[in-house]
């Protein structure tokens, strides 16, 4: 604790849009995945980026609103990065876990094989269970660490 406030045990990235700069063709993920068939498309994807910037054009040009465009934060809480295989976000997803492991940051990367975007919403798919599991289990981890440094 410092000042009486807790530093962040972990993050848990689910599927995560790092990237609100960028255009959608430097990831291939978006161009393969995002027309809409499975599931997640591209203009739902810019609706986000809309909705999370207020609408604000200059401010979805600014590099520091993207994880992937801005310079890792020293310090910042070891992460879980989940993508879905045939996810639009997937390839910024890997992109920004490999930044934070560069970086030193600790980072896991899980992918859901054979997935869509959302998968883990979809209650009794083996995949989904599975990675729900590996999520609580990385959480618990991370929770017990933090405790017994303190």
């Amino acid at each position: 604790a410092i000042s009486g406030r807790h530093e962040l045990a972990c993050q848990v990235l689910l599927y995560p849009m790092t990237d609100v700069v960028s255009p959608a063709q430097r990831f291939v993920s978006r161009v393969d995945y995002g027309g809409g068939d499975l599931f997640l498309e591209e203009a739902a994807i810019q609706g986000a980026a809309i909705a999370y910037t207020a609408n604000d054009a200059a401010l979805r040009s600014d590099q520091d609103i993207s994880p992937l465009a801005a310079p890792v934060p020293d310090g910042i809480a070891p992460a879980l990065v989940l993508t879905a295989e045939f996810d639009p976000l997937h390839d910024e997803a890997v992109e920004y876990h490999r930044k934070l492991t560069q970086a030193g940051t600790r980072s896991t990367h899980l992918e859901g094989e054979q997935t869509i975007h959302a998968f883990l919403s979809f209650g009794e798919l083996d995949v989904a269970r599975k990675h729900r599991e590996k999520i609580g289990a990385y959480l618990r981890d991370s929770f017990l660490a933090t405790d017994t440094q303190t």
